[in-house]
């Protein structure tokens, strides 16, 4: 596990999706509500499925669900951005 516990991997978690979201608003990447779900079930499935997560069984179920919560707070971060910089721009 790439993190000592919970506390740690959340604050990290929340500086690098925020990081991420930023960095794909300013290369244009548009938010689209499906990518919400869409790419974080698909997160979850990569990491469960495809990278071994079923073999550790919980922490290994308990890492995948983590990655696709960031993937959902990334995207719902980047709602966020481009949300607030229409309300800038029609002001």
């Amino acid at each position: 596990i790439p993190f000592r516990n919970l506390d740690q991997y959340f604050r990290k978690m929340d500086r690098y999706s925020t990081l991420r979201a930023q960095d794909m608003h300013q290369q244009g990447r548009r938010f689209r509500s499906h990518q919400l779900l869409s790419h974080s079930l698909f997160t979850f499935f990569k990491m469960y499925i495809f990278r071994g997560g079923v073999v550790e069984r919980i922490p290994g179920l308990i890492l995948s669900i983590l990655y696709a919560y960031y993937t959902f707070v990334k995207y719902a971060k980047l709602w966020e951005i481009q949300k607030n910089d229409q309300s800038i721009r029609s002001t």
